[in-house]
């Protein structure tokens, strides 16, 4: 500032000087004069004009350099609502659990998702086995089920349900029938199926397991049900009372059966960065058959194991490892 005063001052001292030239000289010594006086005048005013410009834009630089936060990197997925595509989240898979206590049962409130016609018949009732299911018009055993990306599709031959074939075991169409309670998330294709899944012509029905989360958390349960607390309908009981007993034939009789359905699981984070799942569920069911000499006793039992290992390194990479 001290630069521009002197500046400033000397201008200001020349212009006097010009101004007395211009009194005291007449025709072009007076033009003269007065151009040379108009010049200093306008570079005096236009020096400290000058110096603030310069010390403002030093004063909005610094301010700059002081509010300039860290770069922030966002990673997502972009989702879009393709037809054919029908998502099942954690609250809904648990208002929906019931029955059997598995995922097929959840399916059937989809439209495009029909049920065999032995469903909640009296000749199911004791049974365990999940229901088949046809998507889309197609066989049970033409659709594709994925547990975290891994197949479950069985390789017994899911057609066959004939128990006296000696060359041929029966299956079901899926390999491991995994409990309501460990799914996160359940993601039905029934239309434009992502080019990522094969091995189907019907539908495709790919599940989440849980994760462990930041808080423990355990559950253990018990479910039993039998005959006498169920009561099924019949719309063939009423022709067949009004048809003498030689044309309506055998009356068929009422199912017996018990079953029960218990287990339980914990899941809880070992360090910052490493969490644990354990299961834990088997169901069992005795079934009284009529044969000639009377009724025989078969007994169905079911159990699944699952542990799963997750560690989280960072926030964009994780890596977990399940056994079932």
């Amino acid at each position: 500032m001290a630069r521009w005063g002197w500046l400033e001052s000397s201008g200001l001292n020349v212009c006097r000087r010009m101004e007395k030239m211009y009194e005291e000289e007449n025709g072009m010594a007076r033009v003269f004069g007065g151009a040379i006086f108009f010049l200093c005048l306008v570079f005096g005013l236009a020096l400290p004009l000058q110096s603030q410009g310069e010390e403002k834009r030093e004063k909005v630089e610094t301010q700059e350099e002081v509010i300039q936060a860290e770069e922030i990197v966002v990673h997502g997925s972009y989702e879009t609502n393709a037809a054919g595509l029908t998502k099942m989240d954690t609250e809904m898979i648990r208002y929906l659990t019931g029955g059997n206590g598995g995922i097929n049962e959840l399916l059937l409130v989809l439209p495009d998702i029909q049920p065999d016609d032995t469903w909640r018949s009296q000749e199911s009732a004791g049974e365990i086995l999940p229901t088949n299911l046809s998507i889309s018009g197609g066989k049970a055993y033409q659709n594709n089920f994925t547990i975290d990306g891994v197949s479950n599709n069985s390789l017994l031959d899911p057609g066959s349900d004939r128990r006296q074939k000696v060359n041929d075991v029966p299956g079901h169409p899926q390999e491991v029938f995994l409990d309501a309670d460990l799914v996160e998330e359940i993601t039905v294709y029934d239309s434009n199926v992502p080019a990522r899944f094969g091995d189907f012509s019907g539908g495709v029905v790919d599940a989440k397991t849980i994760k462990p989360g930041i808080e423990a958390k355990g559950k253990i349960y018990y479910h039993t049900t039998r005959d006498e607390w169920a009561h099924f309908f019949d719309p063939k009981e009423d022709e067949d009372e009004e048809k003498s007993p030689i044309d309506s034939g055998a009356v068929a009789e009422k199912p017996r059966f018990t079953k029960h359905r218990f287990g339980g699981n914990i899941r809880f984070s070992a360090s910052e960065s490493v969490g644990v799942v354990g299961s834990y569920s088997g169901t069992r069911s005795t079934l009284s058959k009529q044969h000639f000499t009377g009724w025989k006793d078969e007994t169905r039992q079911l159990d699944s194991f699952m542990g799963k290992l997750t560690w989280d390194p960072d926030y964009t990479n994780a890596l977990g490892l399940t056994l079932i």
